[in-house]
């Protein structure tokens, strides 16, 4: 996920994977992008 947001205004769906039995891998990439980011909105109809 870019962290220039003027260079790319639009947010992609992210899916993360992680290795089999281990959740808190993947679970804790998810806090931190959220923390980046803007973290989750709804998104926009079309």
């Amino acid at each position: 996920m870019p962290g220039d947001r003027a260079r790319f205004p639009r947010r992609r769906p992210a899916q993360l994977i992680g290795p089999m039995f281990e959740d808190r891998t993947p679970l804790r990439l998810a806090e931190l992008l959220e923390q980046k980011t803007r973290g989750f909105q709804v998104p926009e109809p079309n």
